[in-house]
């Protein structure tokens, strides 16, 4: 029989809001010989409190007794060794674990730094003269060479568009002439932003280098954040390529429906029944919030330049088709903590990611002694020649270095370990030196080594991470349970279902037995 003891430090808990701060690892209650902790009650008796509210002990303790007991039942039965539960659980924990496994003071900088950014928006061209990243150092300076003498063509007086024209790998420069449009933080690629933020109106860049090659660029005007727009809009869509007559045949019908808008007709009713967006058109032509930057900047523009709610522009024309745009409301960017949320999923989607998960990288190196093992380094930089690095060889056992390529307090990585893996990794080895592979492949080990067993020691040195993972863990065991014992039993007692029929069923219209 399941015993439950309750121990005396019971008596002498004072259980207040004050104790959500304390630690108590004094064990309050053995179930099954497995003990729960004074702390862990007190934080969920205080987690549950709401500010206003006077603590009822005596009936929480009852409840939190049973919500234990019944864990503990679900346990017995395996529940939470069952593959549904444990993938289920193990996701959550990940989920979790991600913001522990990031420098969050790093992190917390970025997403400043990004709206301090965003206060301001930027127009600027480009002129990019492409080079990937795994281009040859060779073809890498010619282009380098090619993109200065297209910056001096344009300092010795040339039109920067028709320089543009001329010379660009962006495809989109035969519309736009290089003319990026307003734009804010986080719009573009880090390099390419961090140029353009430091840049002053009127200043050429140097050559600026991304993973799509070279820009020139050319702050035009820099301005206060226009903050974020909500406009409805109904459009006459042309696809690619489409003639000049079917282009004046859609100005022709956007202007009639124009006509209908600003003289007094429903705009709602005008976009169901005329605009060819029909996502937004069963919304009465209503899009999403959005900022400079996000959208087709002929649409952006338009839209801001509309000075009050309800405004309808004159038609405006998109590489997409012709628009007639209607305001809706406008409002400013606010503060950091109303953008945060924003901040944080383009920040999770982003380059400032990997940049946190470096800083983080960095100081685990020197929580957990990281040793680089350097002559075994360099007799790899040395010995991987090129039948190893085109998979024609492998490098001979007996020759390798004895001993660990890096260790830490939590791991290593043996020699012969990182022989094998350059062994299966030729392609990596496609435009790039050896010299670079073998550290790249080097930091990624040390990375992935000493995230996991940081990882692994979550639980023990962040005692909110464990009680948080501990409280998703029980719930789940609590949930199943109940569905097995309560909601679910009556589906499956058949022969209860069949009693119930038969004593009940004239109660039913429509009912008769069979």
């Amino acid at each position: 029989m399941r015993k439950v003891i309750i121990m005396a430090i019971l008596a002498v808990l004072t259980f207040t809001v004050r104790l959500s701060a304390q630690t108590d690892e004094r064990v309050l209650i053995r179930i099954n010989e497995n003990g729960i902790t004074a702390e862990e009650f007190v934080r969920l008796f205080t987690k549950n409190l709401t500010p206003d509210e006077k603590p009822d002990f005596d009936q929480y303790f009852d409840q939190f007794l049973i919500f234990r007991l019944k864990v503990a039942e679900a346990a017995n039965q395996g529940i939470d060794t069952t593959t549904s539960f444990i993938k289920e659980f193990e996701g959550y924990r990940n989920q979790l674990a991600r913001t522990y496994l990031t420098d969050n003071e790093a992190r917390e900088e970025l997403l400043k730094k990004a709206y301090g950014r965003l206060q301001y928006e930027i127009n600027a061209w480009h002129i990019l003269v492409g080079c990937r990243p795994e281009t040859q150092p060779a073809d890498t300076l010619i282009a380098w060479r090619k993109a200065m003498e297209i910056r001096a063509r344009i300092l010795e007086g040339e039109a920067f568009e028709l320089v543009a024209r001329a010379t660009s790998d962006d495809p989109s420069v035969l519309t736009t002439g290089g003319d990026l449009g307003w734009f804010t933080s986080q719009q573009m690629i880090k390099p390419f932003e961090d140029a353009a933020y430091s840049m002053k109106p009127g200043d050429l860049s140097m050559p600026v280098r991304t993973p799509h090659g070279y820009h020139i660029i050319r702050l035009v005007d820099r301005r206060p954040s226009s903050g974020r727009i909500k406009v409805a809009h109904i459009m006459k869509a042309l696809p690619p390529g489409a003639s000049e007559d079917a282009w004046a045949k859609a100005e022709n019908e956007i202007n009639l429906i124009h006509k209908s808008a600003v003289g007094g007709g429903s705009f709602p009713e005008l976009a169901m029944k005329e605009s060819d967006h029909r996502e937004s058109a069963v919304n009465g032509g209503e899009l999403e919030w959005f900022g400079s930057g996000e959208i087709v900047q002929e649409f952006s523009k338009a839209s801001f330049d509309l000075l009050r709610n309800g405004d309808i522009s004159s038609p405006v024309r998109t590489p997409f088709g012709w628009h007639i745009i209607k305001r809706i409301d406008r409002k400013p960017l606010g503060s950091f903590e109303e953008n945060r949320a924003v901040l944080e999923t383009r920040f999770s989607e982003s380059h400032m990611t990997t940049i946190a998960r470096t800083s983080l990288v960095e100081k685990l190196k020197s929580e957990y002694n990281f040793v680089i093992n350097q002559p075994v380094i360099d007799w790899f930089i040395t010995n991987t020649d090129t039948l190893i690095s085109h998979g024609k060889t492998q490098f001979s056992k007996n020759q390798i270095p004895p001993g660990n390529l890096f260790q830490f307090d939590g791991g290593s990585m043996k020699a012969t370990s990182f022989a094998t893996l350059l062994e299966s990794n030729i392609g990596a080895f496609n435009g790039m030196n050896t010299k670079d592979v073998i550290r790249q492949l080097i930091d990624n080990k040390a990375t992935e080594a000493l995230i996991a067993f940081e990882d692994s020691k979550l639980e023990m040195k962040y005692p909110d991470f464990r009680y948080l993972v501990k409280e998703f863990h029980d719930g789940m065991l609590l949930f199943e349970i109940n569905s097995r014992e309560v909601w679910n039993k009556p589906y499956n007692d058949t022969i209860g279902l069949e009693n119930f029929y038969k004593e009940n069923h004239g109660q039913y219209m429509g009912v008769s037995s069979a």
